[in-house]
């Protein structure tokens, strides 16, 4: 399968994203495809996702550790390994510098660090 066969399929959206969200798709040679997906169902439940998915009802995109048992007993399948859709983004609301007591900087050097090792 390729990222552009997705827009041929039922979609189960994140209703953040709208009814016909575009999503960049990273393949593991570093080409990037940009797909236009059409919803059939949306919500923003993370749960209902992903219950949708394993009822049949269209293709999600879920994070690794929320569908972790429905990837290993079989009742969800990858459709495209390799491929990452978007990065993670992780964002720390603090004080002005003169302000930021050392531990919140300790915490954000430390975030910083273990998130670059895990998605570069």
């Amino acid at each position: 399968m390729l990222p552009a066969d997705l827009a041929r399929h039922a979609w189960i959206g994140f209703a953040a994203h709208g009814l016909d969200p575009v999503f960049a798709i990273e393949g593991p040679d570093g080409a990037v495809s940009e797909v236009r997906l059409a919803c059939r169902v949306t919500t923003t439940s993370g749960l209902s996702i992903r219950d949708w998915a394993v009822a049949g009802a269209g293709v999600a995109r879920m994070p690794d550790f929320a569908v972790r048992a429905e990837l290993a007993d079989g009742r969800l399948v990858r459709v495209l390994p390799g491929h990452v859709v978007g990065r993670p983004a992780l964002y720390a609301v603090y004080p002005p510098e003169r302000l930021r007591p050392a531990n919140v900087r300790r915490l954000i050097d430390f975030a910083r660090a273990w998130f670059a090792g895990r998605f570069g």
